[in-house]
């Protein structure tokens, strides 16, 4: 049984709102970074789905959770 979740920028891009209070500091709770044959999320990815300017979120912090 694979277990592949491809991201699909399309069905992401339907929706776009607003962080409700974006000068609120957030610390995201964990992230996972992965390499996997068919998916790959390291730094890079996250850095970019954190990014302010991108969501409108003040993500100050994040607590990384390695995960095998």
């Amino acid at each position: 049984m694979s277990m592949e979740w491809p991201v699909r920028a399309d069905w992401l891009a339907q929706v776009d709102e607003p962080a409700l209070e974006p000068d609120l500091p957030i610390v995201d709770a964990h992230h996972h970074l992965w390499k996997l044959p068919h998916d790959t999320y390291l730094l890079d990815e996250f850095l970019a789905d954190a990014n302010r300017e991108r969501g409108g979120h003040n993500v100050v912090a994040s607590v990384f959770a390695e995960c095998a």
